[in-house]
């Protein structure tokens, strides 16, 4: 159901010499003149226009050119490497050593994932996904009849998901607590302003008695969008207060969904009642990498159990 991932690259090469120039013993390539590969990449990183976007900042993009081409003689092998990184523009430029006769070299792209966009609406819609660009040879790239400029345009495909799975084992884990609390009475009050005495109504929240047993279901998600998931229960050890471990790395992030349900007494002092109630607690929370040691979160008052004597 995706699209193609295309991208653009167009590689310039420019001579910044024109005079016959080989290789000298011993070899010193900082000697040599050089041509100049350039281009600027694109992926399909937002869905929802019809433009293509820059490939990320810091990109890398790595020339390699076997020893051999510089020196027929060399017997060790190897090969020497260039490297540059995508600037803000999705462009690049590296200048590589050249003999007469050319050099045969090898354009590589480093592959990169992606939160691509591909919906806006209530719940915007978006999914990691890894892009790749194939390696590119150009050969005799310096050769005396070499054109000034050479351009390459292709369409590739991008991974259909993240290469390294879907799971992973989280390797570190961040502090997750704070303080759980219930409706417990309704009563009211009386408070003297000036010359008038006001009666005020008002709600008493008691902290969760200790035993209270929760429910956890912990996604926690890489850089790479791989997802681990925890489903654990956590027995409330102090009144109204709790803490869990959330398993998390430092440039992921966790979601987490705590539930609960319990039978109190709740009374009401007005009417000179006490009833006995259901409550619920539901608590949805996206977390980053830090502690969160002081939440607050109350339980929901559902329906009435019956009415004590």
């Amino acid at each position: 159901m995706y699209r193609k991932i295309f991208y653009a690259a167009m590689l310039s090469i420019v001579f910044t010499s024109c005079k016959k120039y080989e290789v000298s013993e011993p070899l010193d390539l900082a000697t040599l003149p050089t041509v100049s590969i350039s281009g600027t990449l694109y992926a399909d990183l937002d869905q929802t226009n019809a433009v293509m976007e820059f490939v990320p900042e810091g990109t890398q993009v790595m020339v390699s050119i076997p020893y051999a081409d510089y020196d027929p003689n060399n017997v060790s092998g190897g090969n020497y490497v260039l490297t540059t990184k995508i600037d803000k523009k999705g462009s690049f430029s590296i200048n590589v050593p050249v003999v007469s006769s050319g050099v045969n070299a090898t354009v590589s792209f480093e592959s990169f994932t992606y939160h691509v966009l591909y919906a806006i609406s209530e719940d915007t819609l978006k999914e990691w996904r890894q892009f790749n660009l194939p390696i590119k040879y150009i050969g005799g790239l310096g050769a005396g009849s070499a054109s000034a400029t050479q351009k390459i345009s292709d369409t590739y495909n991008d991974v259909a998901g993240d290469p390294n799975g879907n799971t992973f084992n989280p390797t570190t884990k961040i502090k997750f607590g704070g303080t759980l609390r219930y409706l417990s009475e309704h009563k009211n009050y009386t408070q003297i302003i000036g010359t008038d005495t006001i009666t005020r109504d008002t709600l008493i929240y008691s902290n969760v008695p200790k035993g209270t047993v929760l429910t956890l279901v912990i996604y926690a998600y890489d850089e790479f969008g791989r997802e681990f998931i925890q489903n654990k229960t956590l027995t409330v050890s102090n009144a109204g207060q709790f803490e869990l471990d959330v398993p998390m790395v430092k440039n992921g992030y966790a979601e987490i969904e705590i539930y609960g349900s319990e039978i109190w007494d709740y009374e009401d002092r007005i009417l000179g009642k006490t009833y006995v109630y259901k409550y619920d607690l539901n608590v949805y929370e996206t977390l980053y990498f830090t502690d969160y040691t002081n939440q607050e979160y109350s339980y929901q008052q559902d329906v009435m159990i019956y009415e004590k004597e």
